[in-house]
């Protein structure tokens, strides 16, 4: 997931490593970012949560069986990225259309160690 997300991320910064000229003005820019961020919601977005949630529906709980794992403590922060609104042009809805992901978030922030982690922060 990550490595798919990143050129939505860098675009903004360096277009012209993604074929686009340097000399784009803000709102350029910002009409490209928005394209490929939508495009990526749209598409390969629903494509990993689906492959998410097969995953889950395998493993019952958690990413490797019926413990969180280390595997967690990655998908987890990744998942929480596009769930907190921080990307523009993403929805923070947007994992609710996969309820297994869903379940599957709520059930690691309902762990102990990351009530405590989380107490406080948004």
């Amino acid at each position: 997931m990550d490595s798919a997300w990143g050129p939505c991320f860098r675009i903004s910064r360096d277009p012209e490593a993604f074929g686009h000229p340097a000399d784009l003005d803000d709102r350029a820019k910002a009409e490209l970012v928005k394209e490929v961020r939508t495009t990526f919601m749209e598409k390969k977005f629903p494509a990993m949560m689906q492959l998410l949630t097969a995953a889950l529906e395998k493993t019952g709980a958690f990413l490797c069986g019926p413990d969180p794992t280390v595997a967690d403590c990655q998908m987890l922060p990744t998942i929480r990225y596009y769930m907190r609104g921080i990307a523009d042009f993403v929805p923070t809805d947007c994992v609710d259309a996969f309820p297994v992901v869903k379940a599957y978030v709520d059930r690691c922030l309902a762990l102990p160690a990351l009530q405590a982690h989380y107490a406080g922060k948004k």
